[in-house]
């Protein structure tokens, strides 16, 4: 199962893709949301983790275009922010499509465990159950 990590902190890209390949997963990472969209347009992946600090369009435009485009429509995305986010906020990233977010910083455990949970979703969505 192959995740997109999309982050700007090149650091935090490789930890975090390090973490996600010990878990089992392979990982692509993208510091920009135009080089995510290109790591989309060009690779298959199961799952998408976005930080909203997102450099160009920044993460929830990558979302949006995400949700609109019928190729992508159904991969779960889960979000990274960076305050804790009013009850607004959260409203505006489940009407844009998000399956769920995590507070930076995220413990490599608890994000694993999201990841997990997205990887069911996602594949009990792809056999229709």
């Amino acid at each position: 199962m192959k995740v997109l990590f999309a982050a700007k902190d090149a650091v935090i890209c490789f930890l975090f893709g390090m973490v996600l390949r010990e878990g089992g997963y392979e990982a692509v990472e993208a510091q920009h949301e135009r080089q995510a969209w290109d790591l989309l347009e060009k690779d298959h992946v199961d799952i998408c983790v976005i930080d909203l600090a997102l450099p160009d369009a920044g993460g929830l435009e990558l979302l949006r275009r995400l949700r609109a485009d019928a190729r992508f429509e159904s991969i779960p995305v889960l979000l990274l922010v960076g305050e804790t986010p009013s009850v607004a906020a959260i409203d505006e990233y489940f009407s844009c499509g998000a399956d769920n977010w995590l507070r930076k910083p995220v413990e490599p455990q608890t994000f694993m465990l999201m990841i997990r949970a997205l990887a069911y979703k996602g594949s009990t969505a792809a056999s229709g159950k």
